[in-house]
């Protein structure tokens, strides 16, 4: 009983890799189709908002 619920485990474990693996290689794949937003590009990165 215990070996046929380990193997169905690691089953799944390896499954859900392989869809994180794909998921990764898709979200790198898509950084690099999106540039940068022009609102991120002109921001300076320490002003403070005006209401300070």
């Amino acid at each position: 009983y215990l070996e046929r619920y380990i193997e169905d485990l690691n089953n799944v474990v390896v499954e859900q890799q392989q869809i994180i693996d794909r998921l990764k290689k898709h979200l790198s794949h898509l950084e690099g189709k999106i540039p940068l937003s022009p609102l991120e590009e002109d921001r300076p990165h320490c002003e403070k908002p005006p209401h300070y």
